[in-house]
């Protein structure tokens, strides 16, 4: 049976880390052949790490990537509910 995962990833101020753990996340091969979706939660980050985001996805368009901005900083569990009411994934972890 193959099945999908959702990966939530929220960000606030991570310009100089989110490329990274993007690319990690992006890396990882799922058993089974399982599809994986990325949702990244820009929680109002006062940095760059909204360009960052954006161009990852744009760099990479093969990827699913979902991509949300915030407009005003709500913390990261409001990033992590937001996050799962854009899951589409038979499974979610954030």
């Amino acid at each position: 049976m193959k099945y999908s995962l959702t990966v939530i990833i929220p960000a606030y101020n991570e310009e100089r880390t989110i490329n990274e753990v993007l690319k990690k996340v992006a890396s990882l091969v799922l058993v089974n052949g399982a599809e994986k979706q990325m949702i990244v939660i820009n929680d109002c980050s006062t940095d760059n790490t909204e360009i960052e985001i954006v161009r990852f996805a744009n760099e990479h368009p093969s990827l699913d990537i979902l991509t949300f901005h915030q407009p005003v900083n709500q913390g990261k569990g409001a990033a992590i509910h937001k996050g799962i009411e854009l899951a589409s994934g038979d499974y979610t972890i954030i």
